[in-house]
């Protein structure tokens, strides 16, 4: 059981559109009491209120237009988030730190092109790289936990232990769809085409390791109807 999360956000920005060129600039603070933590402690995870989070950040998007046909995409984020009050996490007091796992910097190039080929039909050509700086996924690993000359708990070890598990993304992704003028379209796509391997998360259990992959080279293909 945990207590509803309680979100106040401060945002201001900039939005701009010249037609072939245009542009959004936000600033925003979030903050957030009772914020939910899903949290490993040794033999399965626990969700509970966590205390109070505050994440500072900085969002850009912007696109342009060379060509009627061409479509480019630029996307980017700056985030600063950090525990304002976590005392009872599993790892000891992370009040003042970062949040694992959320990167400090991502960012996406796109481009599209989309060409009419007769008769209303489309032929419209997908591709973007999106990137995730590194960052540690976990805040610490319980398997690590000594303890002092008094009985209580150290946490150093458990948390040192943890910066080993990161995670950088670089992901390619493309996709070719055929329109139909009266709305139909066939689509096929592929996401990580580079097999791009990266942790989503770690947890410490009976002395040993494990970490969560992200999503493998995938392909596809589907049908969808507009209306």
């Amino acid at each position: 059981f945990a207590l509803p999360e309680e979100s106040t956000v401060y945002e201001a920005g900039l939005k701009a559109d010249w037609g072939l060129v245009g542009a959004n600039l936000t600033v925003f603070l979030q903050q957030i009491e009772n914020f939910q933590a899903n949290t490993f402690i040794g033999s399965s995870f626990v969700l509970a209120n966590a205390g109070e989070q505050e994440t500072f950040g900085i969002e850009f998007d912007g696109f342009a237009r060379p060509t009627d046909e061409l479509t480019l995409t630029l996307a980017m984020t700056y985030l600063d988030p950090k525990y304002t009050s976590f005392v009872g996490s599993p790892v000891g007091d992370l009040s003042g730190q970062p949040v694992a796992g959320v990167a400090p910097l991502s960012f996406s190039f796109g481009a599209q092109w989309d060409k009419e080929v007769g008769n209303g039909n489309r032929l419209i050509v997908r591709g973007d790289f999106a990137h995730e700086s590194q960052v540690p996924v976990v805040a610490g690993l319980t398997n690590y936990i000594t303890t002092n000359p008094d009985g209580s708990p150290n946490y150093d070890l458990a948390r040192s232990e943890a910066r080993k598990y990161t995670r950088e993304v670089n992901n390619v992704n493309a996709s070719i769809t055929y329109a139909l003028d009266m709305g139909l379209e066939f689509s096929i796509w592929g996401r990580n085409l580079t097999d791009e391997l990266y942790r989503v998360n770690a947890i410490a259990f009976f002395g040993d390791e494990a970490s969560r992959l992200g999503a493998p080279r995938t392909y596809g293909a589907e049908v969808s109807v507009r209306f």
